[in-house]
């Protein structure tokens, strides 16, 4: 059996050759050096740039699925659960599918779901235990009522109210590298016609007055690479079943495939197409064929689902305002005692 199905693609920037890769807080572009061996053994070393991340390539995967018009899936995944997190007016918030948290959001966490609270309703699905491990199969099972992205992406949920703190780590991991890089440097001026000198007039700058000129960096690439990697065996390791399988691994697919047919629109300043779609037809299937698949296996596995596909969650918004263990309920709180946030790979 084939453990992991690896997807390659080479990609080309649409407006001459320049892109932007995202940047990181304080670091700015991930540049490093890559080793590449030659015909005869030699190692040399080569400048590439990270110009999507995994974490990022997880968000722009899940946003292909999810409707920002409507605030819903896309038609194609009727049917597949997910939670959709109202007000106390019924007003769209936000939802597992697009919180950076998924299931484990603060949003969820803070609602009441079908009468419960989000701690009662996990432990009861997760079949939590005090003083016991949480059973891995029982907390894939219960996370697959709720919304199967979660198995897909990954999610924490790091909650000392959920024994165990249970985690998924993402079965689908996607990245794009740019090969032999160069840096291209420019810059601009912001104008400002009706007070060109803040000297001169007093409005600074810091509140967008005055001439302000910019300085930026672009790179180019010999090569650009968007690599996908699914994971059959930590889907496998669920123990959902055959059908439940196939509906995560066409799902996984058909994430790919729209992200690549949407148009790979990263940045203002990184618009990629593949270079190759005969690279596309050797690798995955159409959308269209994919999405009969979907249709089939979501039929097939309704029945594992929660009550109703649309979960909601109501907020509640004094909840969510209210001290937790160990804060003072004045929020003036010492450093000390701030706890700090769970770093994981499933932003």
């Amino acid at each position: 059996m084939i453990n992991r199905e690896i997807i390659k693609l080479e990609l080309e920037p649409i407006i001459e050759g320049r892109f932007q890769p995202t940047g990181f807080p304080e670091i700015g572009a991930a540049i490093y050096k890559r080793p590449v061996r030659s015909s005869t053994g030699k190692v040399s070393w080569e400048n590439a740039i990270l110009v999507e991340s995994a974490q990022s390539i997880a968000n722009h995967l899940e946003s292909v699925c999810w409707n920002p018009r409507d605030n819903r899936p896309i038609e194609e995944l009727n049917g597949l659960p997910y939670v959709r997190v109202v007000n106390s007016e019924n007003e769209f918030l936000t939802s597992s599918r697009i919180e950076p948290h998924r299931l484990a959001s603060a949003y969820i966490w803070d609602s009441m779901i079908s009468g419960k609270t989000a701690n009662e309703l996990f432990n009861e699905l997760f079949e939590l235990k005090i003083g016991r491990p949480p059973e891995f199969s029982k907390v894939v099972a219960g996370i697959f009522k709720l919304d199967p992205f979660s198995l897909i992406h990954g999610v924490f949920f790091s909650r000392s109210e959920l024994s165990g703190q249970p985690k998924v780590t993402r079965a689908v991991t996607g990245a794009v590298e740019a090969l032999n890089t160069g840096q291209v440097h420019s810059g601009g001026v912001k104008r400002d016609e009706v007070n060109p000198s803040n000297k001169e007039s007093g409005l600074s700058s810091n509140k967008g007055y005055g001439m302000v000129p910019f300085q930026r960096t672009e790179y180019v690439a010999e090569r650009i690479v968007a690599s996908f990697v699914i994971d059959y065996s930590q889907i496998e390791s669920y123990g959902l079943g055959d059908e439940a399988s196939k509906l995560l691994i066409n799902l996984a697919k058909f994430e790919i495939r729209q992200f690549i047919d949407s148009g790979i629109r990263l940045r203002t300043a990184c618009d990629l197409v593949v270079k190759n779609l005969e690279e596309v037809k050797g690798q995955l299937p159409t959308s269209e064929v994919l999405v009969e698949d979907l249709k089939k296996n979501i039929q097939q596995c309704s029945e594992m689902f929660y009550s109703k596909y649309e979960i909601i969650a109501t907020w509640d918004s004094k909840k969510a305002k209210a001290p937790t263990k160990g804060q003072k309920s004045d929020s003036k709180v010492e450093s000390s005692e701030i706890e700090e946030p769970d770093l994981d790979d499933d932003e």
